[in-house]
């Protein structure tokens, strides 16, 4: 069994995504077989990636402590619009007089 490198191996994935199986192995002389593998395992791998970020997302989101200081913080966000209205008005009453 040939181990080949992880640099050809990646570099063989970006072909792939460019110019498909077929073309990668004219170029390369790689086996289909071992281009469709690797082609398979990458994709499988970046399946799992990303069920991992949905997973931590979901774990953000239901954790108690993030809603507090999102609740905290529409709060804050609200006294400040109001305060920030209020200070346009005596700017604006200062200004005219």
């Amino acid at each position: 069994m040939i181990r080949h490198s992880a640099e050809t191996k990646a570099a063989a994935l970006t072909l792939i995504q460019q110019k498909g199986v077929q073309k990668t192995h004219e170029e390369t002389g790689l086996s289909v077989q071992t281009l469709y593998k690797w082609k398979r395992d990458n994709e499988a791998k970046s399946s799992a990636k990303n069920t991992d970020k949905l997973f931590e997302v979901q774990s953000l989101l239901n954790d108690d402590t993030i809603v507090e200081r999102i609740k905290r913080l529409e709060t804050e966000n609200s006294r400040l619009a109001e305060q920030n209205l209020k200070l346009r008005k005596v700017l604006q009453s200062l200004l005219e007089d």
